[in-house]
């Protein structure tokens, strides 16, 4: 998709742009892409710590694991 390429594009050209990280985690919350959103966020999370995305992360782990027990 469009906008994941322009948001790695603004990574890969300043790796410490916030706002790319984070729309991109939630670009891929928005695909039900979980794991790769959780990834993202982690990166985000080691390069600016902060409580907010502790709690985002705790809750997309929390829903991901709920879809996987719905699946079974």
């Amino acid at each position: 998709e469009e906008s994941e390429k322009l948001l790695l594009q603004a990574i890969a050209v300043d790796p410490l742009y916030y706002n790319a990280y984070y729309n991109l985690a939630i670009l891929y919350t928005q695909q039900n892409r979980l794991p790769e959103a959780i990834n993202t966020l982690e990166i985000l999370q080691k390069k600016y710590p902060s409580q907010e995305l502790i709690s985002i992360i705790g809750d997309l782990k929390s829903n991901k694991q709920n879809k996987t027990k719905q699946t079974q």
